[in-house]
């Protein structure tokens, strides 16, 4: 909560020094072993406008994901017990941002993204051995673990403005390597019986950039 109460302080400093642009984003990544094979990201932050090509952001990025219920079954195919978890994630990213290929009269250009990351990581697992004889007396167990890492990432993205006015609202399509370790915390649970890593998964995101910088009449 502190991470986000300094993002959108920040942010609140920046917008009235109208060299920032505002941005919401949404992220995808794929992974095998989490419920329909992905998991999701959401982004909120400020880009600086500093230099042509030197753009620097910071954001705050949210993952969730979680695996399906596993289910053990007896020889007569009756449910022994059932674990399910899930993972959240709260992620302080600066970027600072560097940009190809820009000139003035363009609506599009691309940008190279390395990125320090500090992130918050919470897995929780719920266990239920189940009464064969009285469900109502099976037994439930839950569990949280916590863990804060720092890594770092690099990505690769288009950005497209949306009108050819000096400060344009924008979209970008990028690409990251986040490095950002979301679900291993899962690993560590009491009944999990699979090894999980997704240090290495690839994001696809979607951002937003807003103008909020008052046009001159």
């Amino acid at each position: 909560m502190k991470l986000i109460y300094i993002s959108f302080l920040l942010l609140s400093i920046a917008v009235k020094s109208q060299i920032v642009r505002p941005l919401m984003g949404i992220g995808y990544n794929r992974h095998s072993q989490f419920y329909n094979s992905s998991y999701f990201n959401f982004s909120t932050g400020f880009e600086l406008n500093l230099k042509k090509h030197i753009k620097p952001e910071i954001e705050i990025n949210c993952f969730l994901g979680g695996i399906g219920d596993v289910v053990n079954y007896s020889d007569q195919n009756i449910a022994i017990d059932v674990f399910s978890s899930n993972f959240s994630v709260v992620n302080f990213g600066f970027i600072p941002k560097i940009i190809l290929f820009k000139e003035e009269d363009e609506f599009y250009y691309f940008q190279i993204l390395p990125k320090y990351n500090f992130s918050k990581i919470e897995a929780k697992g719920d266990y239920l051995l189940i009464n064969q004889n009285d469900a109502t007396k099976s037994i439930r167990e839950k569990e949280t673990l916590k863990e804060s890492k720092q890594s770092f990432g690099l990505g690769f993205g288009i950005v497209f403005n949306l009108s050819k006015t000096e400060k344009s609202d924008a979209i970008a399509f990028n690409l990251l390597y986040q490095h950002i370790d979301s679900g291993s915390l899962i690993s560590y649970l009491k009944h999990n019986n699979s090894v999980i890593n997704t240090k290495d998964v690839f994001s696809f995101e979607l951002d937003y950039y807003f103008n909020l910088s008052k046009k001159k009449k």
